[in-house]
């Protein structure tokens, strides 16, 4: 089972502390999905990337085996959503007229 190293899990910590005080994200360090590079050098750990997204903010970190993320943070604007009957997108209008 692959596993953060303890420093990339207080580091993940620090990313999303900074991301729900300063940009208002709404998350945990469990809503992130979390892909774990091939081990470069076995044993080490693996480096990651990190993503999270809900209806206003996209995350997004990609780490080294030591600890030190490289993240950002974005507003989301959706421009299709099939599941929202008042989206007005051009798909969405065609869609109504066809």
């Amino acid at each position: 089972m692959t596993a953060l190293t303890a420093k990339q899990s207080a580091a993940l910590e620090r990313v999303v502390r900074d991301a729900v005080e300063h940009f208002g994200v709404d998350m945990r360090v469990e809503d992130f999905n979390i892909h774990y590079e091939e081990e470069v050098r076995p044993g080490r750990g693996h480096q990651i990337r990190a993503d999270y997204i809900n209806a206003d903010h996209a995350v997004s970190v990609y780490m080294d085996v030591y600890g030190y993320p490289s993240w950002s943070v974005a507003n989301v604007d959706f421009l299709h959503n099939s599941g929202d009957e008042e989206c007005d997108c051009t798909l969405c209008d065609g869609e109504a007229t066809a």
